[in-house]
């Protein structure tokens, strides 16, 4: 070299440049530019197919941070809470007269008492409680009431929350509460409606009829004076109210009582928290809450209260998030699987290409990386960006259209965001790794000469997969016996990865078994047992998608045939009962004038008569009761309660109960034993009664339940014997039931009976007990009889509610209907109408499996899409030697059907192993089951929903298939 001799690093040769420090890294990192320069001319190139494959990345992406980010945004952490929950206000207070000395957390998320006698608050009477906690805490308090009221609107009557403060007089703002338009209430016939109130029905001007509930009993008319916000607190939570106006009356508020906002520029310290806790006073104190550390009230009960509840609250996100992040990545992995096998085939040639050039198998495998790495972090952040836009988006629709939802200020959990999204970039890569290892057999000159062909199967490949599958689905099985949770995940996943190693044998055995099928079919399977390396990805996403469906189906049936094994009706079918604690005259009215064809009939329970003399017992809540009980032939009076009691033998085993003295009367026995007072037509109605009988109860006589056709339950546990309470018996001696009543007293030695006085006896006849368990579900009527004859043999009648009945069953109409006017005339009342077991998890299930579906169908259509980019070759061959349109429409459709129809057939199969793990885990640990000693699980296998998408899913795909082929593929002419 001539001239100025040229730095060393100059003169260095590549090979030898390998060997230097940094060699290696600088050959590795210059591998990895090219292949993702590579991939990002790839992508676009083929804009569509890399929009399909980053539509798989996107969507789980997608919809987890859209979910995370509502979701938090509707979470508040305590300090998020404290300007909705305080305002401007130091501190929030609340006291009860007659409590005891408070220990509670920071946040109020535990409260609790010593025990001991509070610290009495100079001047806190009736009147003065402000000012006499302005003179405790040396500051400025505003008393706040949060009660319910009833507002009457022109078609239904709405419960909502009322707020009262004195908004004018309260310096504080914030908030707690604003005003927006007109004034604040200056009188209590004047309110402030919320915008939460206005979407819920509720007048922003004008007058309205409005009655606090636990105050006066009449509604009255107020005025609208203005619009505004405000929140109140329920359950360590904020929530929006409807409705502000003035204080309410100390008599009408929640719970906790009436509280206290506390107003002064001095911080309510930790020390001055614990001293307000002595005069019973708990504190909810702006400082504490920033700076928790400085507090340690409940260390045994909530733990240290020294966190951070931001922090807290990333953690708890991130935990979850990572959660999702898992499943995140087993889905996209399985997915996308097929969009980059596709993706990996379509390269073939050009890779043949590159490495016939000289590239190594690192080189070509890092090409097909590079694209699912640039394919995974831009689909990830476009997600990310359309996610955090939706979910912004969202909240803001929600705040106008729902005000009831609250929702917070815009919150990102980015520690959860990031997790989702390292987790979606990774599952990219890795989805991409099964066809970049399959490079290391690419067969160059195979491949030139277009020769692609997957390599010859490895029959211990299949092997393992079964032996992997088998081992999965025993440990599956035997962790649902052992509930051991962690085992069964584990078991599934090996059974799920195990089943795809055997795809390949299955494509082969196919394409043998359908070798005198039409033309179409035969073409179809030989064609993906040829392709295995782009067949099996497109059956794995399919089988995914299918197996969580299949799992989701068999654990909801299972569960619903549990629920409803042990559902109790409330009454007969197509009847109702109304319950009140409002005058029943009054509800009576209410019902019959809403709807006239339902009939409306009162009803109680025979109870002991009043006993001003009754005391208290700890234990049993009554130390001394009275209670009257038919006479049984041989039976002490009141032995029946001790019927139930177990007891041992000379070794010290548990005997069952064999004999029970249990009657029929006012003590709480169990099955059969109280008694039913209603109107005579309604009893023989339910009771299906005949006229003898009914003539008997409106002649002042009873009709009681037989002793037939139900036995005596008793189960046998692990721990010794335990019994169902006995079932009540009747004795009728000369037609007639006879009663006594007797005192019973409580005290350490059990129950003792005395001063038995005889009463009268009623005339009788016994009607069969299936009637009453099919009239009286619960199983606790064992008599009925009317009001007169109940006072004429010394009962006192207890009001149990109003029956609904109508001819073929009181309508969703008439029911509605009902509601409506009770929540006027008598809100608080309970209105029910027996329709039969419903699930209550119907709308959980139906969205789960709408989502799974959907993934499903997607998965299918887009591994579809690919796979006829995939053969358009293909098409173009059959084209050139004459084949019709028809005719290459039928193979794609047989293409796509065969694979559908395989990876749903095998996820079925597959899913159903986890499935029944989960119903045998679920039924036999359930506490029902448990307690009623059901110890072989319920397992219900939903043939009719597994087979739908069996047979739709395929039909689907074919369709579609069917329809993407073109009129006049592109047919490259051969040059010679």
């Amino acid at each position: 070299m001539t001239g100025v001799d040229a730095p060393a690093t100059e003169q260095v040769t590549t090979e030898e440049a390998d060997f230097r420090p940094g060699g290696r890294w600088a050959s590795w990192w210059a591998s990895w530019r090219v292949a993702v320069r590579m991939a990002r001319r790839d992508v676009r190139l083929h804009k569509g197919r890399s929009a399909l494959i980053a539509l798989m990345v996107a969507l789980p992406v997608l919809a987890l941070v859209g979910g995370a980010v509502v979701y938090a945004t509707s979470d508040l952490d305590p300090k998020e809470r404290l300007p909705f929950a305080l305002g401007g206000a130091q501190a929030s207070l609340y006291h009860s007269p007659g409590t005891s000395m408070v220990i509670q957390d920071a946040t109020l998320e535990g409260t609790g008492t010593d025990g001991r006698a509070a610290k009495p608050i100079p001047g806190f009477e009736p009147g003065a409680e402000s000012a006499a906690l302005a003179a405790l805490t040396e500051g400025r308090v505003t008393a706040v009431t949060n009660a319910s009221a009833v507002v009457s609107l022109e078609s239904k009557a709405e419960r909502v929350d009322y707020l009262g403060i004195d908004g004018a007089n309260w310096p504080a703002g914030g908030d707690r509460v604003r005003l927006l338009t007109g004034r604040w209430p200056a009188t209590s016939d004047e309110v402030l409606v919320t915008q939460s109130g206005v979407a819920r029905g509720l007048p922003s001007s004008g007058t309205m009829r409005m009655r606090i509930e636990g105050g006066d009993d009449e509604a009255r008319e107020v005025t609208v004076v203005g619009t505004g916000s405000g929140f109140v607190q329920q359950y360590g939570q904020v929530v929006p109210t409807e409705i502000v106006g003035i204080p309410a009356t100390m008599e009408v508020f929640d719970n906790d009582g009436p509280e206290y906002l506390l107003d002064r520029p001095e911080p309510v310290l930790a020390n001055e928290v614990r001293r307000l806790n002595e005069h019973g006073i708990t504190v909810l104190s702006r400082a504490v809450v920033m700076d928790p550390i400085s507090f340690d009230g409940l260390p045994d009960v909530m733990g240290p209260a020294s966190f951070d509840f931001t922090q807290r609250k990333d953690v708890q996100f991130a935990g979850v998030a990572a959660l999702a992040g898992v499943g995140l990545l087993l889905l996209t992995s399985l997915l996308a699987g097929p969009a980059f096998a596709v993706s990996a085939a379509r390269q073939r040639r050009t890779l043949a290409l590159t490495a016939s050039n000289g590239a190594g198998r690192n080189q070509l495998r890092r090409t097909v990386l590079g694209q699912a790495l640039v394919l995974g972090v831009g689909a990830t952040l476009i997600a990310l960006a359309t996610g955090l836009a939706g979910a912004w988006l969202v909240v803001r629709w929600l705040r106008t259209t729902r005000p009831g939802e609250f929702y917070g200020p815009f919150d990102i959990p980015w520690l959860a965001v990031i997790v989702v999204v390292l987790a979606a970039v990774v599952s990219s890569v890795v989805s991409a790794l099964l066809p970049a290892k399959g490079l290391a057999r690419l067969d160059v000159v195979a491949v030139l000469r277009g020769q692609n062909v997957s390599p010859r199967l490895r029959r211990r490949v299949p092997v393992a997969g079964l032996f992997v599958a088998g081992a999965g689905a025993a440990a599956t099985l035997w962790a649902a016996a052992a509930d051991s949770p962690n085992t069964m995940a584990a078991g599934s996943v090996a059974l799920v990865v195990g089943t795809l190693l055997v795809v390949p044998l299955l494509l082969v055995w196919l394409a043998r078994l359908t070798g005198r099928a039409p033309v179409p079919v035969r073409m179809a399977t030989r064609d993906a047992a040829r392709q295995r390396g782009r067949a099996t990805p497109t059956v794995a996403a399919i089988l995914a998608g299918a197996a969580a469906l299949s799992t989701i189906f068999v654990a909801f049936a299972s569960s619903t045939a549990l629920d409803a094994r042990f559902y109790v009706p409330r009454t007969t079918a197509g009847a109702g009962m109304a319950h009140t604690q409002h005058p029943p005259d009054q509800v009576l009215r209410a019902i019959r004038g809403a709807a006239p064809n339902v009939t409306a009939t009162m009803t109680w329970r025979a109870a002991p008569p009043f006993d001003p003399t009754a005391t208290t017992h700890p234990m049993s809540n009554a130390g001394r009761e009275t209670h009257i009980d038919a006479v049984r032939p041989g039976c002490d009076p009141g032995a029946g309660i001790m019927g139930r009691e177990v007891t041992v033998d000379a070794e010290g085993k548990p005997v069952p109960p064999t004999t029970t003295c249990a009657t029929l009367g006012t003590t709480p026995y169990g099955p059969f034993s109280a008694i039913a007072v209603a109107d005579a037509g309604l009893l023989a109605q339910r009771l299906s009664l005949t006229s003898e009988q009914r003539q008997l109860l409106e002649s002042g006589g009873l009709v009681a339940a037989d002793g037939k056709g139900v036995p005596e339950r008793v189960v046998p546990l692990s721990d010794g014997w335990t019994s169902h309470p006995p079932h009540a018996q009747v004795d009728i001696a000369d037609g007639k039931v006879s009663f006594q009543r007797y005192i019973l007293t409580w005290s350490d030695r059990g129950p003792i009976v005395g001063e038995v006085t005889p009463l009268a006896s009623a005339p009788a006849a016994y009607a069969p007990r299936i009637s009453f368990a099919a009239a009286f579900p619960n199983k606790d009527i064992g008599a009925v009889m009317t009001p007169e004859t109940a006072k004429r043999l010394g009962f006192s009648l207890e009001f149990s509610g109003i029956a609904l009945d109508s001819p073929g069953g009181v309508t969703a109409t008439d029911e509605d209907a009902i509601r409506a006017a009770l929540a006027e005339a008598a809100p608080d009342s309970d209105v029910y109408v027996e329709r039969g077991f419903r699930p209550e998890t119907r709308l959980v299930f139906t969205i789960v499996a709408g989502v799974v579906g959907f993934i499903i169908l997607l998965a299918t259509l887009i591994a579809t899409a690919l796979s006829q980019a995939e053969t358009q070759a293909l098409s173009g061959t059959l084209a050139a030697v004459g084949a019709t349109r028809l005719t290459r429409r039928a193979l794609a459709a047989a293409q796509a059907g065969l694979f559908a129809l395989l990876g749903m057939v095998l996820g079925v199969l597959v899913g159903l192993v986890p499935g029944v793990a989960v119903a045998w885990s679920s039924t036999v640990t359930n506490w029902q089951a448990r307690e009623n000693g059901l110890t072989d699980p319920i397992i219900v296998i939903p043939w009719l929903q597994l087979l739908a998408p069996v047979i739709v899913v395929p039909l689907l795909a074919a369709a579609l298939a069917w329809l993407s082929i073109r009129r006049h593929p592109t047919v490259t002419r051969r040059l010679t």
